[in-house]
């Protein structure tokens, strides 16, 4: 599954409510951008996540570099 939020979705409650609710019921994040500005006119950060439900023997991505497993703290 993709998820685009703002990029305090690996934050204090928003990552407890969120992230940790997902990685705790088996979700896998396997790809993430933790910030970049919003491409249109909005003074916005959003965080890009591709996330999978169940084991995952792919390789992790975290901005743009090859890592061995992402939190959900977006580290």
């Amino acid at each position: 599954m993709g998820l685009l939020a703002t990029n305090t979705i690996a934050q204090g409650d928003t990552r407890e409510v969120g992230l940790d609710q997902l990685t705790n019921d088996s979700c896998v994040i396997i790809r993430a951008v933790p910030s970049r500005k919003w491409p249109g006119v909005a003074s916005l950060e959003v965080a890009h996540l591709w996330l999978r439900q169940g084991d995952w023997a792919g390789s992790y991505v975290l901005d743009e570099q090859s890592v061995e497993g992402i939190t959900p703290y977006l580290c």
